[in-house]
């Protein structure tokens, strides 16, 4: 967009349009939904660990770093987009329950969701002008946050600290 300063000068800034964190929203809250079905929880344990999934890493970065209420709570389009994850994931159940690598789906959708939601997160701490290393952390903890709550949640070591797996290392290196 384009903002204009008093001074009559316009300086041009890049924003991610909405349709971005919505669409990183939906993919958390699948990989929450889809965890959440495979620990054969009932459809509000599923949409638990869904919402959980989607809105942790926006939660701990607005609540710890940006001092604001999370989007969950100020947009009108999360709730929905997070039920209507787990309803995909409750609509799919048999097939997804019958597929052998459940595992290699949440991770391709974590390796979609983690650097879209760590672009969202430096985007607002660029605007709330955070210095580039809390920039990085914030990006860091917005990226990770909801994969790592779930992981959690379900009492599972959570899938980005696991030896041979590299997403902190390469998210942190995309981040900086």
């Amino acid at each position: 967009g384009i903002r204009s300063g008093s001074s009559q000068m316009t300086s041009l800034t890049f924003v991610l349009p909405p349709l971005f964190d919505y669409f990183a929203t939906f993919l958390w809250a699948l990989s929450g939904a889809i965890v959440g079905m495979h620990k054969r929880y009932d459809m509000a344990g599923v949409c638990v660990i869904a919402l959980l999934a989607a809105t942790g890493g926006s939660t701990l970065r607005d609540g710890l770093f940006l001092n604001q209420l999370p989007p969950v709570l100020t947009d009108v389009w999360y709730v929905p987009l997070i039920l209507l994850a787990a309803l995909v994931v409750q609509f799919f159940r048999q097939r997804i329950a019958g597929m052998r690598l459940i595992d290699n789906l949440i991770n391709l959708i974590d390796a979609i969701g983690v650097p879209a939601f760590a672009v969202v997160g430096m985007q607002l701490s660029l605007a709330a002008r955070i210095p580039i290393p809390g920039v990085v952390l914030i990006g860091m903890v917005n990226g990770f946050g909801g994969g790592i709550l779930r992981d959690l949640m379900v009492g599972d070591t959570p899938a980005a600290l696991k030896p041979g797996r590299f997403y902190v290392s390469a998210a942190f290196l995309v981040c900086v």
